[in-house]
């Protein structure tokens, strides 16, 4: 089992691994929603904006517990 490292270095400036996982869950979600939007499976969610957050803290979860 890895631990997640305290801090990481990034240009000489620390940022918490925490942020770096949330990037990533935001990113990961942009792609997913660009995916559902082509693919026309993006017409059957009621509130997208609300999706779209809700995706967001799903993935950086998934990512959180991952690492």
């Amino acid at each position: 089992m890895t631990r997640i490292p305290a801090e990481i270095a990034f240009g000489g400036i620390y940022f918490p691994p925490a942020l770096i996982l949330c990037l990533a869950g935001f990113v990961l979600s942009l792609i997913l929603v660009g995916i559902l939007k082509v693919t026309g499976l993006g017409r059957f969610i009621w509130h997208p904006p609300l999706f779209f957050i809700a995706l967001v803290v799903l993935l950086s979860s998934i990512l959180y517990i991952q690492f």
